[in-house]
């Protein structure tokens, strides 16, 4: 009897601690972005992906939709949202720092109407599956639409206008007499 309670005891024993771990292993990785998110804005909370109204919350692995006149949170989108492709969705990142992203859900819905797109997106997959290629770019440029890549291209855009720069040589001196290659009158 006394065996057949030491025995049951061990087994209880080894089951919960099988489950410590594996709680533990499940914990490590929130917080951290998805795979399909846009890459380098880790300390961001939350995404706002006008094609299908929803928000997307980092920090609980949630995604924030409004069902019935309440804002629902889930851990995977609802079938009616079945046909929305995360990798290549437009995610609008929110600079937000409250619990509620949605109490601005008609100012979101208005500037970021369905098909919205703006500077495209390297999403936390891609960049490392071809981080190699992507090593180079200069830190805060994947930010506010200063990287474009165009078949390999990278291009730096000005802040005051939409041309860009390939490289040192490409850039304006700053006088706004540009780089010298026009055709203008000169001196007489």
């Amino acid at each position: 009897m006394v065996k057949k309670f030491i025995l049951l005891t061990l087994i209880l024993f080894s089951i919960g601690l099988k489950q410590t771990e594996a709680q533990v292993s499940v914990n490590v990785n929130i917080g951290t972005p998805p795979s399909w998110a846009p890459y380098g804005y880790e300390e961001e909370r939350y995404y706002y992906m006008p094609d299908i109204d929803t928000y997307y919350d980092v920090h609980t692995a949630k995604f924030i939709y409004c069902s019935g006149g309440r804002w629902v949170y889930v851990s995977s989108l609802p079938s009616i949202y079945a046909h929305f492709d995360l990798y290549h969705g437009y995610k609008v990142v929110l600079n937000y720092r409250g619990s509620d992203p949605y109490r601005y859900y008609t100012v979101h819905r208005v500037k970021y109407p369905r098909g919205y797109r703006g500077p495209r997106q390297l999403t936390v997959r891609e960049y490392h599956v071809h981080e190699d290629h992507y090593k180079n770019i200069p830190p805060g440029h994947w930010k506010n639409g200063k990287w474009k890549n165009e078949v390999s291209e990278v291009r730096y855009y000005k802040s005051d206008n939409r041309e860009y720069y390939n490289n040192k040589h490409e850039r304006s001196n700053g006088n706004g007499h540009g780089n010298g290659n026009g055709h203008g009158h000169g001196k007489h």
